[in-house]
């Protein structure tokens, strides 16, 4: 059912892109399918635990690989515009789910006769153990024989199908579990069935061979001691072998104090196998006889504790395997953040390597699981909390450096503007010279364009494409200053002193009022209202003293007159660049909230595993307290008001992480009392 809902969405979306009015729409609707596949195929991944075949699980990892590197190609593809390439590798990652998802369903349905296997096991040891008994109640020295033989390899299959089971070797171990069901039949139609029959002597002996074969019968008459040593000495050695069986296949997965326990019934078994050993050479049967039946008694405990154990084993590596899933989850949210960066010449290494030193220890902890080593399981899980923590200082660190760039962009952006404004005053050189005045009209309306480019990717984010502009900017600057070395100065021969000077504080004055109106037109950028207030007063300023040095144009004031002018407009350009870089500022800000605000409704969604009432409230006090602070901000930023947004911030950032740490501690609390509740039953099933 799923792969004919998969196959009608990707017929649907393909004449969708085909028709789809822009090529920016082409592009958006690529990234949201290309972005559906992604998730699924991260999704299948984490669904590898359920396999227990090694083969089963291969073909799985294989596809896993071919879906991926499909949905690769297709990012890449759509990186390069090449839509119709990106459509095709993406619907060869589709094709590849749905064998995924086959293989998968093979591999659930293998697991769930694993565990049938496992049972079938369990039963045909319990049989093994109860027809025992009855067989060496045998009075019959080879019919006794016969039965220890098929007790042997009954109990030796036994063995190799968990082993074969433990190594993922499920195909192999069927073919065994049916070897099995056969040796166990012939176990129990041996203590059934009736004694071998011995063969009679022939009838036709002469009588003077008579008393000459009777000695021979006598001699070779079977002792029965010698039978029963026989027999013990064989049971002896399967005890024995049964001892370092079940120790060499338990001890490996034992948990907590089952450790302990195993390893001392181990020592009393062997114990008690050797003492049997030495009154068997000795000649003592009654003392072997003890001695054997206490070594079994000790067996039969070394086999509860290999079952106690691998139910607490079993609980305990679901428990880490969930905090596997946790921590993969939010360490994957982190390194997304790092789409952040793209468009800023920003240093990434430090952020990659803690990436990196992440996803490796996950990658160990989804073996250690896998392999069942639950003690190094746990030290891993542990070592993801300190790997996520540097992911996120990490990530930290790149936004003060990317914040950094910004305002140092910022700055230089507004000194390009100052110099482009310092060389367009100086066109009046070009007076007489219309070829020359047109080529610097043109390199300086260039330059303007440039640093709008500039302005226009500031508040876009896109410190990468500011950073390009400069080399265009510059080029176009180096341009209008060689046309200027190419313009005569005023000739002070021709011009009187005084002229000379009204004209140039008249172009200063046209000048001045030029940069006003371009500022005009930008004051938008305001968000703070003192900031605002502050520079229209300063504009203001500046107009009365322009209105004052025009006033004095021709007089012997001018000058002073316009240097007032001057010294005022310098404080109108710094307070635009401080508007500036508050702007930029705030949309930081604001992107950096609205990713909080998302933080806080994932957590939230996640409160299903909070049991505890008390815990409950509290988490969900600080999922409303965490959204009005969040509100707060919101409310600062749309009023310039920085700094009570930068304190809110703080309080914000000290919710998300009490909640983050709620969440962790319900998992580790969810998970240890599953295991003491697993472990009291199971004490209580032992006492029993």
């Amino acid at each position: 059912m799923k792969r004919l809902e998969k196959e009608a969405k990707s017929l649907l979306w393909m004449p969708q892109v085909s028709s789809a009015a822009t090529e920016d729409e082409a592009r958006e609707m690529l990234e949201k399918a290309i972005a559906r596949v992604r998730a699924d195929v991260q999704d299948y991944d984490k669904m590898r635990s359920v396999f227990r075949d090694n083969e089963e699980l291969k073909i799985y990892a294989h596809l896993f690989d071919k879906a991926a590197d499909y949905v690769s190609q297709a990012e890449d593809q759509l990186a390069r515009k090449r839509f119709a390439n990106a459509e095709d590798a993406l619907d060869n990652a589709r094709v590849t789910l749905d064998s995924m998802e086959i293989a998968y369903e093979r591999g659930a349905d293998t697991a769930a006769k694993v565990e049938g296997f496992l049972a079938d096991v369990e039963a045909a040891k319990d049989r093994i153990s109860t027809v025992y008994d009855q067989g060496m109640a045998l009075q019959n020295p080879d019919h006794k024989n016969d039965f220890l033989s098929y007790n042997s390899i009954a109990t030796d299959f036994a063995f190799q199908v968990e082993g074969l089971i433990a190594d993922g070797r499920v195909k192999d171990a069927r073919a065994i579990l049916s070897n099995l069901k056969v040796a166990l039949a012939n176990l129990e139609r041996c203590v059934t069935q009736k004694p071998p029959k011995k063969k009679k002597a022939k009838a036709e002996l002469k009588a003077t061979e008579a008393p000459v074969q009777e000695q021979e019968i006598q001699a070779e008459a079977v002792d029965p001691k010698a039978a029963e040593q026989k027999e013990l000495g064989q049971q002896l050695d399967q005890i024995r072998n049964a001892i370092n069986t079940i120790f060499s296949q338990a001890r490996p997965h034992c948990v907590d104090e089952y450790v302990k326990d195993l390893e001392e019934a181990y020592a009393s078994a062997m114990q008690q196998q050797e003492e049997a050993s030495a009154a068997l050479t000795a000649g003592d049967l009654d003392g072997a006889r003890k001695a054997a039946s206490s070594a079994k008694q000790v067996l039969s405990v070394m086999q509860t504790i290999q079952d106690n154990s691998r139910q607490i084993l079993t609980s305990l590596l679901n428990g880490l395997s969930e905090g596997a899933t946790y921590y993969d989850t939010l360490i994957s949210g982190i390194y997304q953040k790092r789409a952040e960066f793209d468009d800023w010449s920003v240093d990434l290494a430090q952020f990659d390597s803690a990436h990196n030193t992440a996803q490796e220890t996950l990658r160990n902890l989804h073996k250690a699981i896998k392999d069942q080593i639950a003690e190094h399981a746990k030290t891993l899980l542990d070592k993801l909390e300190d790997d996520k923590q540097a992911l996120e200082e990490a990530y930290a660190e790149t936004c003060e450096n990317r914040d950094m760039l910004r305002s140092d962009l910022i700055i230089q952006v507004s000194d390009k503007q100052t110099k482009l404004s310092q060389l367009f005053a100086q066109q009046y050189r070009f007076d007489g010279n219309e070829a020359l005045l047109e080529r610097f009209a043109k390199q300086h309306a260039m330059a303007l364009v440039c640093a709008q480019v500039m302005l226009d990717n500031l508040k876009a984010e896109n410190g990468k494409e500011v950073e390009n502009q400069f080399a265009k900017f510059d080029e176009c600057v180096a341009a209008l200053e060689e046309m200027l070395k190419e313009a005569p100065l005023p000739s002070a021969e021709n011009q009187t002193p005084e002229i000379d000077e009204d004209e140039s504080i008249a172009i200063g004055i046209e000048q001045t009022y030029r940069q006003l109106k371009s500022f005009g037109k930008r004051k938008d950028l305001f968000k703070n209202k003192e900031d605002l207030a502050e520079y229209n007063s300063l504009v203001k300023e500046v107009e009365t003293y322009l209105q004052d040095a025009e006033a004095q144009l021709g007089g012997r004031d001018a000058k002073s007159a316009f240097d007032k002018v001057e010294a005022a407009m310098e404080n109108v350009r710094a307070a635009f660049e401080r508007g500036q870089r508050t702007a930029a500022t705030l949309e930081a800000y604001q992107i950096k909230v609205e990713e909080l605000a998302d933080t806080i409704n994932q957590l939230f969604g996640q409160r299903s595993v909070i049991q505890d009432d008390d815990d409950m409230a509290i988490f969900v006090d600080h999922n409303e307290t965490a959204s009005e602070a969040a509100y707060k901000i919101e409310s600062f930023l749309k009023n310039g008001k920085i700094t009570e947004a930068e304190v809110q911030f703080g309080f914000l950032r000290s919710l998300i992480a009490s909640m983050e740490r709620l969440l962790k501690q319900q998992v580790t609390k969810q998970r240890k009392g599953m295991f003491r509740q697993r472990r009291g039953a199971i004490r209580r099933g032992k006492k029993k």
